[in-house]
């Protein structure tokens, strides 16, 4: 079995996507499959961890060399199964439909939620429209409820190419299944599945002695989706009234400045602002991780922050979420955006030691579940499934 990886970027380095793929490369390459990744961009080959990152040879994704070098690859490589990790990126569908022509199996992944991109669309809107002088009109209510209906008859459009497209469309919670056979109004013929992401980091031992009284938020800051801007406001809430506190905001994204600017405007203290680096330290030295995103497709930071004992709070904004935390034994959920209730919880959390270690061993215990060689036996049995059928 030769199984090729495909996106836009190159996986090592890029975030929840490309760890959750260096995880499941890792596992097959441990048991004997020949793994390849392959970026639809221009770059420079390199390998890590024996696996070769390749790449394409032009920078805009359909073009005939693109396909063309992507026909050759799948054939010069024999490679029988394709993991799309961009199920909907037409055009990256595209490319992989010209250059396999039948030849591999197609798995495309959706690494978002389903029913969520409906219901938080307007928020999308809002903010991506925010700063245009047509906002007052694209914000409006009657305008945003066009939009709203075509954005929704659009993705719908999409997900049926991705399905036509592919052997199978692998979604990452069992949850998202039915939302998505509602959303199409339905049943995929049985090529819809869900498969959760394995965990990167298995539960760390002896952490409990590196813990600090720190609050995390680690991923790409951006308010559409990562609403960081509501861990400044949480934290607005708390840092007077725990001043031997502190909150570290891990990553980088085109809302940066502003959360630094809104912090001076807030007079925050205690706030540290790393940008993109190595999110592990901080998982190691932090008590209580923060999530406030509007929609997540499965939250892999959530599961790295259980693995080294930090408690997880979220809202309840994707219906995997429930998958990953218990809420009250391995993590908190609320309703979005209870601020109020958030913080109160935080409050309640940071003054009770005996009860946060507790759920530290609660959260490290829940991670097996997504063991890696649990993940990759799943989709082994998925891979001879579809290769078995033909």
């Amino acid at each position: 079995m030769n199984i090729l990886f495909i996106k836009r970027t190159p996986f090592p380095g890029a975030g929840g996507v490309g760890r959750v793929t260096e995880t499941l490369a890792k596992e097959f390459k441990r048991q004997g499959i020949k793994v390849f990744y392959v970026a639809l961009s221009k770059g420079i080959n390199f390998e890590k961890d024996g696996i070769v990152q390749y790449f394409a040879p032009r920078n805009k994704v359909v073009c005939r060399q693109n396909i063309s070098f992507l026909r050759d690859f799948i054939s010069i490589n024999e490679i029988n199964i394709i993991i799309n990790q961009s199920a909907l990126k037409t055009n990256i569908v595209r490319v992989v439909k010209a250059a396999n022509n039948g030849r591999a199996k197609v798995f495309a992944v959706h690494h978002n939620c389903v029913q969520c991109l409906i219901e938080n669309y307007e928020h999308i809107i809002k903010e991506n429209y925010k700063s245009s002088k047509f906002s007052w009109l694209i914000t409006s209510t009657p305008f945003l409820k066009i939009l709203k209906k075509y954005g929704k008859i659009k993705l719908i459009a999409i997900f049926h190419k991705a399905i036509k497209a592919s052997d199978m469309l692998v979604l990452l919670s069992d949850r998202f299944v039915p939302e998505l056979k509602m959303l199409l109004k339905k049943n995929p013929n049985g090529k819809v599945i869900g498969i959760p992401n394995p965990a990167p980091f298995k539960p760390i031992s002896n952490i409990e002695g590196s813990k600090e009284n720190r609050l995390l938020f680690v991923g790409r800051v951006n308010n559409q989706q990562k609403r960081v801007d509501l861990v400044l406001d949480i934290w607005s809430n708390l840092f007077e009234k725990f001043p031997d506190w502190y909150l570290d905001i891990v990553g980088d994204g085109p809302d940066l400045n502003d959360l630094k600017q809104k912090s001076k405007q807030l007079g925050l203290e205690r706030i540290f602002f790393y940008g993109y680096c190595d999110p592990k330290p901080f998982y190691k030295t932090a008590k209580i991780f923060l999530m406030t995103s509007a929609f997540e497709g499965y939250g892999m930071v959530l599961v790295e922050a259980q693995a080294y004992g930090t408690i997880p709070f979220a809202f309840n904004t994707f219906s995997a979420l429930k998958d990953i935390i218990e809420s009250g034994v391995s993590g908190y959920i609320y309703e979005p955006f209870n601020i109020s209730e958030y913080t109160n919880g935080l409050s309640d959390l940071m003054n009770d030691e005996a009860q946060r270690q507790k759920m530290a061993i609660a959260a490290q215990n829940s991670v097996g579940a997504y063991d890696i060689k649990i993940i990759a036996n799943q989709w082994l049995k998925l891979f001879k499934e579809i290769l078995d059928a033909k």
